[in-house]
């Protein structure tokens, strides 16, 4: 009886210190989420980009933490129409330089423009003119069509069609019954992983 008492005071004292660790995270994560919501709201253009020819990214620096820059001074353009491959060590920034090119990061200094014949375009402009395919495959719950046009609900099965033959799945698709209607679980998980 004794012991099981001193249970009932012991264990909610053992517990404490992982208790105040997980508020110092929500802290820190409340905080990361703040300062997200603090950044200014960036301006689209009045007119959008059409018949992009260019990517330029110039001077982009980045850091996750300050003082810790991971790119400094990165220049380069990419041409409509060019194959560009980015090589380098892994952790060298590969991944997080697409992601500020595609304005998923903001960079800590430079810009990004994209140029349309004689227009430059920046900002949330670039977001619905370019893609960018993570390594990592997911697919989300719902039919294939769904999950190829994702937000472009304006979009008809040729180019659905079109954009499947790109990916090089438009045989697969047509060899199933109910075709760009066929359901796909949650991560692709009733596609094989070369289909997914």
């Amino acid at each position: 009886m004794i012991v099981q008492l001193l249970n009932y005071i012991v264990t909610p004292i053992a517990k404490f210190p992982a208790a105040v660790a997980q508020i110092g995270q929500a802290s820190a994560s409340a905080e990361r989420i703040g300062s997200i919501y603090e950044l200014p709201e960036e301006i689209a253009s009045r007119s959008k980009p059409s018949k992009p020819s260019e990517l330029i990214a110039e001077n982009h620096c980045f850091s996750y933490l300050p003082q810790e820059d991971i790119l400094t001074g990165i220049d380069m353009s990419f041409h409509k129409g060019e194959v560009t491959g980015i090589v380098g060590k892994s952790g060298s920034g590969k991944s997080t330089l697409l992601k500020l090119l595609m304005r998923l990061y903001s960079p800590t200094e430079g810009n990004v423009k994209l140029k349309c014949g004689t227009e430059t375009f920046s900002g949330e402009d670039i977001i619905s003119q370019v893609a960018y395919v993570p390594p990592e495959d997911y697919l989300f719950s719902g039919t294939i069509a769904e999950n190829i046009v994702m937000s472009d609900n304006k979009c008809d099965n040729d180019k659905i069609y079109t954009a499947a033959a790109g990916a090089n799945i438009s045989d697969y698709i047509q060899s199933l019954a109910d075709g760009l209607n066929s359901v796909l679980g949650e991560g692709g998980n009733t596609a094989s992983s070369g289909q997914a």
